[in-house]
């Protein structure tokens, strides 16, 4: 099985910045505003569940899960993943985000 890595980075004066790592490959993440465009969000961010978090969580979970699912879920991963992350550089693997999605699906269904 392929293990995918997010890795994220922001500085000063320059818009964030979120990298996949696959199979050893590095390569930018894309917005995926095609599937979901929140309005405001000029890119991506963390540290808040506005905008900027709502499209990387979209963004990762369609990484890692389906588009219905992705679409579904994804602002429950932005709360309960991305909102508490402040730093301004951080590595996630597939199986957070995995786990945030199964978290927020179990607690819809309940």
């Amino acid at each position: 099985m392929t293990t995918i890595v997010f890795h994220g980075v922001r500085r000063r004066d320059y818009p964030a910045q979120v990298r996949v790592i696959e199979s050893g490959r590095a390569r930018n993440l894309p917005t995926r505003a095609e599937v979901v465009n929140h309005s405001g969000a000029t890119g991506f961010g963390w540290g808040s569940t506005g905008p900027p978090a709502s499209q990387l969580a979209l963004a990762m979970c369609l990484e890692v899960t389906d588009e219905a699912r992705a679409v579904l879920y994804h602002r429950t991963v932005a709360r309960s993943l991305l909102a508490n992350l402040h730093d301004d550089e951080w590595t996630l693997n597939a199986d957070d985000v995995i786990d945030a999605l199964d978290t927020a699906e179990g607690a819809k269904q309940t």
